[in-house]
């Protein structure tokens, strides 16, 4: 147990002992002065029957301004004007023991210290206990016994220690380098979603900055606004601003709205064409800037002036793209399986008619059998049988738009190729479970670039054919830096 100069106090919203108080003051920041004066108003009666002259609330302040300048570390840049905000931090200049044990109640520790401090028989053993319970309470806001941590922290007023050898001689009476609470008590500010389900909780201060939780946390304030209320330590900075975070989402969300596995696919191939043009070694920040430079362009067939319309609504598809973004900026599973590109059903309409199959700067698409029927089951099913996307499109008039082999002898099946090759002249290879093609233009020409190998919701996701041999030489990151990240 050691002497301490003061003690550290947080301007708690879960204090509402403090809480009270601080309403009554009708500021946003509160001043040192307005912190000794909430201690030495309730407890000073007893203070002066332990210290001597200690109760003058200008000198107490000067004496805490002092402490917490040497406390708190860049204490003037956090602090402006010397002026503090709820869950700041700072230290109370009032002398006395640190001691921290399991949670108990204040008699049960004053057992077990009562040989070790005096209060020189101005306080009884009743009084002594009231004040180091009180103090605890407007300290934390709650009872020791009742605290859910597994240590807590009790400050004994004394002005000198008795003198026993269960105590630290050299921490007497100086200036000890009081230990702050850890950064994961400090309180933040910003936009906060539910990491598993995407829930939009809300928003609380001016900070832009978003976070996923756990849990709801909430607080009520004086203006009777309901606000989110968590701690480094409650909340995980996912490093995007909210405008950021509404742009990807406003423009993915228009891609394909069937679940979270197809939103966190569009993500995180978003994400990918970034780390294939620009490289691993980038910063989550910057990977945003260029993830928004992306959408902002027609990479995406999707208008870039869409966001997600936050609301108290929190619609499914609102949350399963916000919990997409969450899981792909955490690192979280790859839906996409590697994926740069994606389409929806303007390639089931289309097919080798597609920008990708047969545009001016066609990739060379490779696709299996089993993939192109994935896709169309997710758009045909007996309660769906068709869908409109320039013309009615039904399984029938859709399975032939990308072709493959149906006939069994090799000369029927010849004659399949050449049929196949009036309409798709860039026709690489066509089995009766594999259909490629070669790209176009000075980059692409006579390459298989991009393999289909995903589909989720009602997208067939795309990933760069690597181990292609035709594609050997093939600087990958020209796929995405040509067109839409120079």
């Amino acid at each position: 147990m050691d002497y301490y100069a003061g003690f550290c106090f947080r301007l708690d919203y879960y204090n509402k002992i403090w809480w009270n108080y601080y309403e009554t003051l009708n500021t946003s920041t509160v001043s040192t002065t307005q912190i000794v004066r909430y201690f030495i108003k309730e407890l000073g009666s007893q203070f002066e029957k332990i210290y001597k002259d200690f109760i003058d609330v200008d000198s107490v302040s000067n004496k805490s301004l002092e402490l917490s300048r040497q406390v708190i570390q860049d204490w003037d840049e956090k602090y402006e004007n010397g002026l503090y905000k709820i869950n700041s931090v700072c230290c109370v200049a009032i002398p006395g023991f640190i001691y921290k044990t399991a949670p108990t109640d204040s008699h049960t520790l004053y057992d077990s210290i009562n040989d070790k401090i005096d209060s020189f028989g101005l306080l009884s053993d009743e009084e002594y206990i009231e004040l180091i319970e009180k103090i605890f309470m407007m300290r934390f806001g709650i009872r020791p016994q009742d605290s859910k941590t597994k240590e807590v922290e009790f400050f004994i007023p004394a002005m000198l220690p008795v003198f026993s050898a269960s105590l630290n001689k050299k921490s007497f009476n100086v200036l000890a380098d009081y230990k702050l609470p850890d950064d994961e008590d400090i309180y933040v500010d910003g936009y906060f979603y539910i990491k598993d389900t995407g829930e939009y909780v809300g928003h609380s201060g001016d900070s832009e900055d978003c976070y996923a939780v756990t849990e709801k946390k909430l607080r009520y304030c004086s203006d009777g606004q309901i606000v989110p209320c968590y701690s480094v330590r409650d909340a995980e900075d996912l490093k995007i601003t909210h405008e950021d975070f509404c742009y990807i989402g406003g423009v993915l969300i228009n891609e394909d709205d069937t679940n979270f596995e197809v939103h966190a696919a569009l993500v995180q191939t978003v994400f990918n064409a970034v780390i294939l043009c620009k490289g691993n070694k980038l910063t989550l920040d910057i990977k945003i800037k260029y993830a928004k430079k992306l959408l902002a362009s027609d990479y995406s067939s999707v208008s870039p002036e869409k966001k997600l319309p936050f609301s108290d609504e929190n619609s499914e598809r609102n949350k399963n793209m916000c919990k997409a973004i969450i899981h792909v900026i955490l690192g979280g599973q790859d839906y996409s399986a590697g994926a740069v590109f994606w389409d929806g059903c303007d390639f089931v309409a289309f097919g080798t008619n597609h920008n990708k199959v047969n545009g001016d700067y066609a990739f060379g698409i490779s696709i299996t059998k089993k993939m192109w029927n994935n896709l169309l089951d997710c758009y045909f099913s007996e309660e769906n049988s068709s869908f409109k996307y320039s013309g009615v499109r039904t399984r029938e008039n859709c399975w032939n738009n990308i072709p493959f082999l149906q006939k069994e002898s090799e000369i029927e099946q010849k004659k399949e190729i050449e049929k196949i090759k009036k309409y798709c002249p860039n026709l690489y290879l066509v089995t009766k479970d594999l259909f490629e093609t070669t790209g176009k233009g000075v980059n692409n020409k006579e390459r298989v670039l991009i393999k289909a190998c995903s589909v989720k919701g009602k997208t067939i996701f795309w990933k760069p054919n690597i181990n292609e041999p035709k594609n050997n030489g093939y600087i990958w990151k020209k796929m995405i830096d040509n067109r839409w990240l120079k």
